[in-house]
């Protein structure tokens, strides 16, 4: 069964593989039910076509260093389905994942 803890302990990975920096235990965090059209389309993958996502959507964003490094997942509200996940750095996109597929 995936939970929310699964995809913080999978994006925290990621996040140290991206940034090479050790990733504290504790990220802050924060969700956010989101419609599609609200996703800022500047920290998406450019392959993402957001009009194939589902209108409502839950984001989990995990941050660490001030928000120097931020990892995010969207997923459905079940969290059954992550349609993209990301690694910004310094606010720019570093690292994406397209339902299976890496960019």
């Amino acid at each position: 069964m995936i939970d929310q803890k699964m995809w913080r302990e999978w994006i925290r990975s990621k996040m140290g593989l991206v940034s090479q920096r050790q990733i504290p235990t504790e990220l802050a965090e924060e969700s956010y039910l989101l419609e599609r059209n609200e996703l800022d389309e500047n920290y998406l993958p450019q392959a993402l076509d957001i009009d194939e996502l589902p209108r409502h959507l839950v984001v989990y964003l995990y941050g660490a260093y001030g928000n120097e490094l931020i990892g995010y997942v969207v997923t459905n509200g079940d969290l059954e389905a992550m349609y993209v996940a990301g690694v910004l750095v310094n606010g720019r996109l570093r690292w994406s994942e397209l339902k299976g597929e890496i960019e």
